[in-house]
Protein backbone atom coordinates (compact mmCIF):
# COMPACT_ATOMS: atom_id res chain seq x y z
CA UNK A 1 0.00 0.00 0.00
CA UNK A 2 0.72 3.45 -0.73
CA UNK A 3 -0.93 6.27 1.00
CA UNK A 4 0.24 9.98 0.34
CA UNK A 5 -0.67 13.47 1.88
CA UNK A 6 -0.21 16.96 0.11
CA UNK A 7 -0.54 20.64 2.45
CA UNK A 8 -0.48 23.11 0.72
CA UNK A 9 1.17 25.80 3.08
CA UNK A 10 0.64 28.75 -0.32
CA UNK A 11 -0.47 29.27 -3.27
CA UNK A 12 3.49 28.71 -4.05
CA UNK A 13 4.63 25.85 -1.89
CA UNK A 14 3.17 22.56 -0.61
CA UNK A 15 4.50 19.20 1.36
CA UNK A 16 3.94 16.01 0.56
CA UNK A 17 4.17 13.14 2.80
CA UNK A 18 3.95 9.27 1.69
CA UNK A 19 4.40 5.60 3.42
CA UNK A 20 5.25 2.71 0.89
CA UNK A 21 4.98 -0.76 3.02
CA UNK A 22 5.31 -4.12 1.67
CA UNK A 23 4.64 -7.29 3.45
CA UNK A 24 5.61 -10.25 1.77
CA UNK A 25 5.15 -13.65 2.69
CA UNK A 26 6.33 -16.59 0.49
CA UNK A 27 3.95 -20.07 0.36
CA UNK A 28 6.93 -21.86 0.09
CA UNK A 29 10.10 -19.68 1.13
CA UNK A 30 13.30 -21.40 1.72
CA UNK A 31 16.78 -19.97 2.96
CA UNK A 32 19.11 -18.53 0.08
CA UNK A 33 16.60 -17.77 -2.42
CA UNK A 34 13.36 -16.68 -1.30
CA UNK A 35 12.62 -15.24 2.53
CA UNK A 36 9.62 -13.81 3.47
CA UNK A 37 10.20 -9.90 4.42
CA UNK A 38 8.42 -6.37 5.10
CA UNK A 39 9.41 -3.14 3.65
CA UNK A 40 8.50 0.45 4.77
CA UNK A 41 9.60 3.65 3.31
CA UNK A 42 8.54 6.77 4.53
CA UNK A 43 8.85 10.18 1.97
CA UNK A 44 8.53 13.90 2.63
CA UNK A 45 9.02 16.49 -0.21
CA UNK A 46 9.26 20.52 -0.41
CA UNK A 47 8.12 22.02 -3.52
CA UNK A 48 7.99 25.48 -4.39
CA UNK A 49 7.33 27.27 -7.56
CA UNK A 50 9.77 29.91 -8.34
CA UNK A 51 7.73 31.12 -11.24
CA UNK A 52 4.82 29.54 -13.99
CA UNK A 53 6.86 27.74 -15.04
CA UNK A 54 9.72 26.25 -12.89
CA UNK A 55 9.17 24.72 -9.45
CA UNK A 56 11.43 23.67 -6.91
CA UNK A 57 12.21 20.19 -4.80
CA UNK A 58 14.00 18.94 -2.09
CA UNK A 59 12.99 15.48 -0.58
CA UNK A 60 14.49 13.06 2.14
CA UNK A 61 13.47 9.44 2.72
CA UNK A 62 13.78 6.71 5.36
CA UNK A 63 12.92 3.05 4.70
CA UNK A 64 13.34 0.12 7.42
CA UNK A 65 13.94 -3.28 5.59
CA UNK A 66 13.99 -6.48 7.68
CA UNK A 67 13.84 -10.34 6.79
CA UNK A 68 11.35 -12.77 8.91
CA UNK A 69 14.80 -14.63 9.64
CA UNK A 70 16.56 -11.12 10.88
CA UNK A 71 19.10 -12.37 8.39
CA UNK A 72 19.20 -8.84 6.76
CA UNK A 73 18.12 -5.87 8.21
CA UNK A 74 18.46 -2.60 6.82
CA UNK A 75 17.90 1.06 8.34
CA UNK A 76 18.25 3.80 5.71
CA UNK A 77 18.22 7.34 4.65
CA UNK A 78 18.55 9.16 2.21
CA UNK A 79 17.88 12.79 0.07
CA UNK A 80 17.11 13.87 -3.25
CA UNK A 81 16.69 17.85 -4.89
CA UNK A 82 15.06 18.23 -8.24
CA UNK A 83 13.52 20.24 -10.44
CA UNK A 84 10.21 20.76 -12.37
CA UNK A 85 9.55 22.76 -15.79
CA UNK A 86 6.80 23.27 -17.71
CA UNK A 87 8.24 23.68 -21.70
CA UNK A 88 4.79 24.27 -22.68
CA UNK A 89 0.84 23.99 -21.93
CA UNK A 90 0.72 20.54 -22.24
CA UNK A 91 4.43 19.37 -22.04
CA UNK A 92 6.30 18.70 -18.87
CA UNK A 93 9.23 17.95 -17.90
CA UNK A 94 10.65 17.08 -14.24
CA UNK A 95 14.57 15.57 -12.77
CA UNK A 96 15.45 14.28 -9.03
CA UNK A 97 18.89 12.75 -8.55
CA UNK A 98 20.18 12.16 -4.86
CA UNK A 99 21.60 9.38 -2.80
CA UNK A 100 20.50 6.18 -0.69
CA UNK A 101 22.12 4.92 2.41
CA UNK A 102 21.23 1.56 3.02
CA UNK A 103 23.07 0.56 6.41
CA UNK A 104 22.69 -3.32 6.92
CA UNK A 105 23.18 -3.79 10.77
CA UNK A 106 26.32 -4.63 11.63
CA UNK A 107 28.08 -4.01 8.52
CA UNK A 108 29.62 -0.93 6.54
CA UNK A 109 27.27 1.86 4.75
CA UNK A 110 26.20 1.33 1.06
CA UNK A 111 24.86 4.55 -0.59
CA UNK A 112 23.24 3.85 -3.58
CA UNK A 113 22.74 6.74 -6.44
CA UNK A 114 18.49 7.47 -7.24
CA UNK A 115 17.36 9.42 -9.40
CA UNK A 116 14.05 10.24 -11.81
CA UNK A 117 13.87 11.97 -14.85
CA UNK A 118 10.73 12.13 -17.01
CA UNK A 119 8.55 13.99 -19.93
CA UNK A 120 5.15 14.02 -20.13
CA UNK A 121 2.51 15.58 -22.25
CA UNK A 122 -0.73 16.01 -21.84
CA UNK A 123 -3.38 16.46 -24.33
CA UNK A 124 -7.40 16.46 -24.23
CA UNK A 125 -7.92 12.74 -24.39
CA UNK A 126 -4.48 11.72 -24.92
CA UNK A 127 -1.51 11.09 -21.76
CA UNK A 128 2.36 10.51 -22.85
CA UNK A 129 5.30 9.45 -20.46
CA UNK A 130 8.66 9.02 -20.99
CA UNK A 131 10.48 8.33 -17.52
CA UNK A 132 14.41 6.93 -16.77
CA UNK A 133 13.98 5.82 -13.26
CA UNK A 134 17.00 4.39 -10.40
CA UNK A 135 15.35 3.03 -7.42
CA UNK A 136 16.47 1.27 -4.40
CA UNK A 137 13.70 -1.65 -4.53
CA UNK A 138 13.60 -4.73 -1.69
CA UNK A 139 13.59 -8.35 -2.91
CA UNK A 140 12.60 -11.78 -1.52
CA UNK A 141 16.61 -12.93 -1.76
CA UNK A 142 16.72 -11.09 1.86
CA UNK A 143 18.54 -8.20 -0.16
CA UNK A 144 18.14 -4.25 -1.60
CA UNK A 145 18.62 -4.11 -5.11
CA UNK A 146 19.29 -1.29 -7.65
CA UNK A 147 16.80 -0.99 -10.73
CA UNK A 148 17.46 0.99 -13.50
CA UNK A 149 14.31 1.13 -15.71
CA UNK A 150 12.97 2.67 -18.54
CA UNK A 151 9.35 3.43 -19.16
CA UNK A 152 6.75 4.24 -21.89
CA UNK A 153 3.18 4.74 -21.49
CA UNK A 154 0.45 6.25 -23.84
CA UNK A 155 -3.62 6.45 -22.66
CA UNK A 156 -6.67 8.00 -24.57
CA UNK A 157 -10.01 8.35 -23.02
CA UNK A 158 -12.31 6.56 -24.84
CA UNK A 159 -15.35 8.13 -23.54
CA UNK A 160 -16.39 10.02 -20.35
CA UNK A 161 -16.26 7.04 -17.99
CA UNK A 162 -13.71 4.45 -20.34
CA UNK A 163 -9.45 5.11 -20.19
CA UNK A 164 -7.56 2.74 -22.30
CA UNK A 165 -3.46 2.61 -22.14
CA UNK A 166 -0.74 0.77 -23.51
CA UNK A 167 2.77 1.04 -21.38
CA UNK A 168 6.68 -0.28 -21.98
CA UNK A 169 8.88 -1.65 -19.32
CA UNK A 170 12.55 -2.25 -19.54
CA UNK A 171 14.28 -2.91 -16.03
CA UNK A 172 18.05 -4.15 -15.18
CA UNK A 173 18.43 -5.12 -11.19
CA UNK A 174 21.74 -5.34 -9.45
CA UNK A 175 22.64 -5.99 -5.80
CA UNK A 176 23.35 -3.05 -3.93
CA UNK A 177 26.31 -4.48 -1.88
CA UNK A 178 28.72 -5.26 -4.31
CA UNK A 179 30.06 -8.44 -2.21
CA UNK A 180 26.43 -9.93 -2.13
CA UNK A 181 25.54 -12.80 -4.54
CA UNK A 182 23.96 -11.76 -7.64
CA UNK A 183 20.86 -13.95 -7.44
CA UNK A 184 18.83 -10.50 -7.89
CA UNK A 185 20.91 -9.84 -11.35
CA UNK A 186 18.18 -9.62 -14.21
CA UNK A 187 17.18 -8.12 -16.57
CA UNK A 188 13.20 -8.08 -18.07
CA UNK A 189 10.70 -6.24 -20.18
CA UNK A 190 7.10 -5.86 -19.41
CA UNK A 191 4.18 -5.25 -21.48
CA UNK A 192 1.29 -3.86 -20.08
CA UNK A 193 -2.60 -2.83 -20.99
CA UNK A 194 -4.97 -0.66 -18.97
CA UNK A 195 -8.46 0.01 -18.30
CA UNK A 196 -10.26 2.27 -16.25
CA UNK A 197 -13.82 2.83 -15.49
CA UNK A 198 -14.43 5.76 -13.70
CA UNK A 199 -17.76 4.68 -11.84
CA UNK A 200 -18.04 8.21 -10.16
CA UNK A 201 -16.06 11.11 -9.81
CA UNK A 202 -14.09 9.51 -6.47
CA UNK A 203 -14.56 5.60 -7.70
CA UNK A 204 -13.11 3.98 -9.98
CA UNK A 205 -12.69 0.30 -11.11
CA UNK A 206 -9.17 -0.81 -12.97
CA UNK A 207 -8.08 -3.69 -14.79
CA UNK A 208 -4.54 -4.53 -15.88
CA UNK A 209 -2.59 -6.94 -18.08
CA UNK A 210 1.62 -7.76 -18.11
CA UNK A 211 3.08 -9.90 -19.51
CA UNK A 212 7.01 -9.69 -18.70
CA UNK A 213 9.77 -11.59 -20.05
CA UNK A 214 12.92 -12.10 -17.57
CA UNK A 215 16.08 -13.22 -17.82
CA UNK A 216 18.24 -14.16 -14.82
CA UNK A 217 21.92 -13.69 -14.81
CA UNK A 218 23.17 -15.90 -11.93
CA UNK A 219 20.92 -18.68 -12.74
CA UNK A 220 21.55 -18.42 -16.97
CA UNK A 221 17.93 -18.82 -17.85
CA UNK A 222 14.66 -16.63 -19.18
CA UNK A 223 11.22 -17.17 -18.54
CA UNK A 224 7.84 -15.27 -19.05
CA UNK A 225 4.92 -14.73 -17.06
CA UNK A 226 1.13 -13.46 -17.32
CA UNK A 227 -0.59 -11.39 -15.08
CA UNK A 228 -4.10 -9.86 -14.52
CA UNK A 229 -5.14 -7.61 -11.61
CA UNK A 230 -8.58 -5.99 -10.62
CA UNK A 231 -8.83 -3.38 -8.29
CA UNK A 232 -11.36 -0.44 -6.89
CA UNK A 233 -9.76 2.70 -6.06
CA UNK A 234 -11.04 5.29 -4.24
CA UNK A 235 -9.35 9.04 -4.80
CA UNK A 236 -11.37 12.06 -2.34
CA UNK A 237 -11.59 15.78 -3.68
CA UNK A 238 -9.58 17.87 -2.40
CA UNK A 239 -10.68 19.67 0.31
CA UNK A 240 -10.24 24.12 -0.62
CA UNK A 241 -9.98 25.88 2.45
CA UNK A 242 -10.73 29.30 1.70
CA UNK A 243 -9.07 32.60 4.30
Amino acid sequence: MSPSVLYRISNVSAITARVDYQDVDYDEAFFGLLTDYTDARLSLSYSRAFSQRNTAIVGATYRTFETADSFSSVDGIGFNIGFDRRLSETMRFRAKAGLEDTELVGADNELAWVADVSLSRQLETISLLAQYRRSVNASGSGQLGARDSINFSFSRELNDKITAGLGARIYSTKAVNETAAAFDDRDYVQLRSQFTWNLSEVFSVQAEYRYTVLDRELLGESSNSNEVTLWLSYQPRPVIRSR
